[in-house]
């Protein structure tokens, strides 16, 4: 992974608010990218809702039947 470093001057009585704001900022680009990829990744997928489905089903009852075993 790549680092990417920007230096700023800014006021000491505004250094924290700013990295706090800065840090929310980063945040939610870094989750617009990965929705973007697993967009891109998905729009190319020959799963059908109904094949997600059957595989939700699927995961319902395993976590049923491991719950139901303790």
């Amino acid at each position: 992974m790549e680092e990417i470093i920007i230096k700023l001057d800014v006021p000491s009585e505004l250094k924290d608010e700013l990295e706090k704001s800065i840090r929310e900022i980063v945040d939610k680009l870094l989750l617009e990218i990965e929705f973007s990829l697993a967009n891109k990744i998905l729009s190319k997928s020959k799963l059908t809702d109904e094949h997600i489905k059957e595989m939700v089903g699927e995961l319902e009852d395993k976590i049923v039947k491991i719950y139901a075993d303790l």
